[in-house]
């Protein structure tokens, strides 16, 4: 269990800033991010010391969904382990960095909260043994880097770069998930069931794999995931985009651990697919391209975070088109992939650098190299340290990098040496040692320009950076540049790590830092680019930047992505909107409902699926029934012919509120209570929300749009009635749970309270008589967390809407100390209250009468006490978390009522907002925590306990996620009453 507190320790320490008050000293969240991550960093070191004794791998397994073959597996094989001490150890040095770079200002809880994300979803990334788990952390890697690179929100660029940098890889994500379906459904058809999804088992059943038909698909699909990730042309582009987030993100993002996701998949696909041609001339190209551009485009830059960004893509080209050579030039019959030691490398160089790019724009206050010069003598550590980082990034004697390029010319050199040769010597090595050209040229444009020279610009004071601020960066690139030095020590380590996870047997290998026996063409080629070529380039930079500027289009690498997401998409979106979208409600919605009606209708057409109806039965329906219908349809009359908007919506009220009664004249009670508080709920918000709203409910009504409305009407009414009257006369609602066995109904209420059917189906009961609510929390619970969710963002989606223009910008920005200050959002014209005469009357005024300030906080009480009887009873008694949460949200609306207009705000609790994730938190937990002790997924248990003067109490662990619901439904109802109660902005 070690393993798995490891991971979830940055994400407990995440969810704790929900709970803290914003208001607390800025310096907190930085000391919980650094005591999470030391924390998950000293469990780690515990584990690599128990896996080193074991001499196995440390694991954790629980059944998830076994039917589908999907398990919670954690391990740490060599390569998890590596990339995991990688993830952890630069994110802790990272952290320390940030709290001297950011403003104390600037959001610091939204910041760390998101970093603290990143890193357990990255982390989870690494560790997990199940490849659809590892899917589920990768996805969420693209959602916190998005809020990372979003960070500064009042930049336009940075929304820019977040919103290009989660298009691309949520892209590449859904191809992942296609391919890893792909691989489920090659393991169903050879009966290899959960192995297939396990890595090792991956490994272990290459043969088999790879015979199958679609193993193509599989790989073209996970390729095309790990490309985006790892931005390979031709989706590079996202990564130099998102470089204005704040300079720790990209250091952490997208130097050391984000883009290494889609390396880290490359080598684990490796062992399966580096024999197949068609992976050796897909990976080694796309990389050898992806660094050329990324080079050239380095080269050409002017910003200094720019330039590091496309080197940063050029050097994911270089680990990317490794894996594509298929290295076989390591004395055994086994290609061994040693990548580590080059991912090891990169990502000490470049966190490093960007750190040391950010303390010259704090000194500077600027990041354009055309304005710099002669910075050795006013920073000297900054020179010193950045000097030293390029060094290692151009593979010079003595350092890491020289060893990480020494591996990787060998590669080249004996990648498809038999096939693609240039005067007689191999094709790859001279591609190689030209986009090597590059990487000199712009480790030298880092250099020179910046430190040598005479400045440039006047108007620059410089200063150098605090000891604080150097010290991260001086330890990466310390390790960079030393760690040549030591790499026979490292040898030893990282082999057992490549060997061990990929093969039965131990090969060994000996990195040696000189082979005085291995002076050869790859040699003197390497020596060539690294003094002479390169600063050749270097030299010419000059005009190969004049050429490029004197392009048409100055950015033709990110053509492909301005046609498509720039220029078709919003054409075809405002065609769309011009034909189906209209500035008016009763238009839009028409097209909405004729769609829906369309699309559900014409499956009951073709299948014929009604039965005949039973006409008969008419007659035994109650009168009170159809008094119910009488009010419904009064209530709808009420909506067609009123005039203006607060009657149609008492009329809507109406209607809705006499379904209820039809729901109490059949038994079900759950049912009419959540009718008649969401009706409750939803004639508040309206009211309030009246206040917001412009008086343009009056359209222009003409006989063929009325005609065409009431067609749709009548269309959507009779697709409703039809849709209910097949589910009731469906006969499908009697067909077994298993052949022979009990229908569903009669499953449910055989094991609602306790399991009767445990011969047939084993120990899982409900533990309550209150079969609605047991099937809602239970056996259909996971339906009930997906409409939980639906309902968090539709609180969300309201909120955003009702917050967009606000200034959001930091106090410190608007204080000039970053940008100057952006104008106040002025609101949009017509948004005053309206005139309508109804709501006159409904208009509060600024003192509402002492009985209704009296009898507020009694009617609160009142309905706070009893959500907590209906919450407890809801397992055995009408009730549950659904229906207390919606009466809870009630509580609040007497104090709407009585409150000043616009002093709503006032009201407690002031931020709602947390009641959602802590929600979200309960509903996913309780279903995930029976795995960890050996049973399945959304397993419930319960206890019954003889407690004095009470008797028999029942205790179930259902319980937990209908408080999740409960706090769902409390956080989202309020915070819509909270955006909609607000005065004017």
């Amino acid at each position: 269990m070690l393993l798995l507190l490891t991971l979830l320790l940055p994400f407990l320490a995440a969810a704790s800033f929900l709970v803290m008050d914003r208001r607390t000293p800025s310096p907190l969240p930085r000391l919980i991010a650094l005591f999470a991550t030391g924390g998950s960093l000293a469990m780690l070191a515990v584990l690599t010391v128990i896996g080193a004794e074991s001499g196995s791998p440390v694991s954790v397994f629980a059944e998830w969904m076994p039917e589908l073959g999907l398990n919670f597996s954690l391990w740490l094989d060599g390569p998890a382990l590596f990339f995991a001490w990688l993830v952890l150890g630069i994110g802790f040095l990272v952290f320390f960095y940030a709290g001297h770079y950011m403003d104390p200002e600037d959001a610091p809880w939204r910041f760390y909260g998101n970093m603290l994300l990143f890193m357990g979803a990255m982390l989870g990334v690494v560790i997990s043994r199940n490849i659809v788990l590892m899917l589920l952390f990768w996805e969420m890697t693209s959602l916190t880097s998005f809020l990372l690179i979003g960070h500064w929100s009042f930049k336009k660029e940075a929304i820019k770069g977040a919103v290009r940098a989660l298009l691309v890889t949520v892209t590449g994500g859904l191809c992942l998930l296609t391919g890893i379906g792909a691989l489920v459904w090659i393991g169903r058809d050879l009966g290899l069931g959960a192995a297939a999804l396990e890595w090792d088992g991956f490994w272990a059943n290459k043969d088999v794999i790879l015979a199958h038909p679609a193993a193509k698909a599989v790989l073209i699909l996970m390729l095309l995931g790990a490309f985006t990730k790892s931005a390979q042309f031709p989706f590079h582009f996202w990564l130099p985009g998102a470089m204005e987030a704040p300079t720790p993100v990209s250091a952490y993002l997208h130097a050391a651990t984000m883009v290494k996701a889609g390396i880290y998949l490359l080598g684990r696909m490796y062992p399966v697919f580096e024999g197949w041609e068609l992976w050796l001339w897909i990976v080694a190209p796309v990389g050898l391209a992806t660094m050329l551009v990324g080079g050239f485009m380095a080269v050409v830059a002017k910003d200094l975070k720019q330039l590091l960004a496309y080197s940063t893509v050029s050097q994911l080209g270089l680990l990317t088109s490794y894996y594509g050579f298929g290295y076989h030039a390591v004395g055994s019959e086994h290609p061994l992939p040693m990548d580590l030691l080059l991912i090891a490398s990169h990502a000490l160089f470049k966190g490093g650098l960007f750190m040391m790019v950010g303390i010259l724009d704090h000194g500077l206050h600027t990041r354009d190299w055309t304005r710099m010069g002669g910075l050795r003598r006013t920073m000297p550590w900054t020179a010193a340290l950045t000097i030293a980082g390029c060094y290692s990034m151009a593979g010079g004697p003595l350092t890491l990098g020289f060893v990480h390029k020494k591996l990787w010319e060998k590669g080249a050199y004996y990648a498809h040496a038999e096939h693609f040769e240039i005067f007689g010597v191999p094709g790859f090595l001279i591609l190689a040692a030209v986009v090597s050209l590059f990487t000199v040229a712009y480790c030298l444009r880092m250099i020179v320009s910046p430190f040598f020279g005479e400045p440039r610009d006047k108007s620059i004071h410089p200063h150098e950076g605090s000891f604080g601020i150097l010290l991260a960066p001086a330890i990466l690139i310390g390790l960079s540049v030393a760690g040549g030095l030591f790499v026979p020590l490292l040898s030893g380590p990282i082999g057992a790590m490549v060997n061990e996870a990929y093969y039965s047997t131990k090969t060994g290998y000996t990195i040696a830092f000189y082979q005085l026996n291995d002076v050869d063409i790859k040699t003197w080629l390497s020596l060539f680019v690294l003094f002479v070529g390169g600063p050749l380039v270097f030299v010419a930079s000059g005009a190969i930047d004049k050429a490029y500027q004197g392009l048409k289009s100055p950015t033709p690498f990110t053509r492909g992505y301005e046609l498509i997401y720039d220029e078709a998409l919003p054409a075809i979106s405002a065609f769309t909107a011009r034909v189906v979208q209209r500035p008016s409600l009763q238009r839009n919605a028409t097209i909405t409902l004729m769609v829906v009606v369309a699309l559900a209708g014409a499956p009951l057409l073709i299948w014929r699926s009604l039965e005949r109806p039973d006409w008969g039965a008419l007659a035994e329906v109650p009168a009170f029934a159809y008094g119910a219908i009488l009010l419904i349809v009064f209530g709808a009359g009420l909506v067609i012919k009123a005039r203006s908007f607060l009657p149609r919506l008492l009329g809507a009220s109406v209607a809705g509120l006499s379904v209820a009664l039809v729901f109490v004249l059949y038994k079900a009670p759950d049912l009419a209570l959540t009718q008649v508080l969401v009706e409750l709920a939803i004639l508040v918000m309206f009211l309030l929300l009246l206040k917001r709203l412009p008086n343009a409910f009056d359209e222009p009504r003409r006989p063929l749009g009325i005609a065409t409305t009431a067609a749709v009407a009548v269309g959507g009414g009779l697709l409703v009635a039809a849709l209910t009257y097949a589910g009731a006369t469906s006969t499908a609602k009697n067909d077994p749970v298993l052949a022979g066995n009990p229908t569903h109904r009669e499953f449910y209420l055989l094991n609602s309270k306790y399991p009767e059917t445990k011969e047939l189906f084993g120990n899982h009961g409900g533990g309550g008589t209150n079969v609605v609510n047991v099937i809602l929390v239970d056996f259909r619970g996971l339906d009930t967390m997906g409409e939980a969710a639906v309902l968090a963002i539709a609180g969300l989606g309201v909120l955003a809407l009702l917050t967009i223009g606000r200034d959001r910008v930091p106090r410190a920005v608007r204080k000039g100390k970053v940008l100057p200050k952006l104008s106040p959002h002025k609101p949009v014209p017509g948004l005053a209250a309206a005139d309508d005469p109804f709501l006159k009357g409904f208009r509060l005024r600024e003192r509402s009468p002492f009985i209704m300030r009296t009898m507020a906080p009694t009617v609160a009480f009142f309905l706070l006490g009893l959500a907590v009887v209906l919450f407890f009873s809801g397992h055995n008694k009408p009730g549950g978390g659904f229906i207390a949460g919606l009466l809870t949200a009630a509580a609040m609306i007497p104090f709407y009522l009585v409150v000043p207009r616009g002093d709503t705000e006032r009201l407690r609790p002031r931020n709602a907002f947390p009641l959602l994730p802590l929600g979200i938190l309960f509903a996913v937990g309780t279903p995930m925590a029976p795995m960890f002790l050996g049973h399945g997924f959304f397993r419930s248990g319960y206890v019954y306990v003889d407690l004095p003067l009470i008797g028999e109490t029942e205790f179930a662990s259902a319980a937990l996620f209908d408080l999740g619901i409960y706090l769902i439904v409390v956080g989202t109802v309020l915070v819509i009453l909270k955006s909609f109660g607000r005065g004017k902005e």
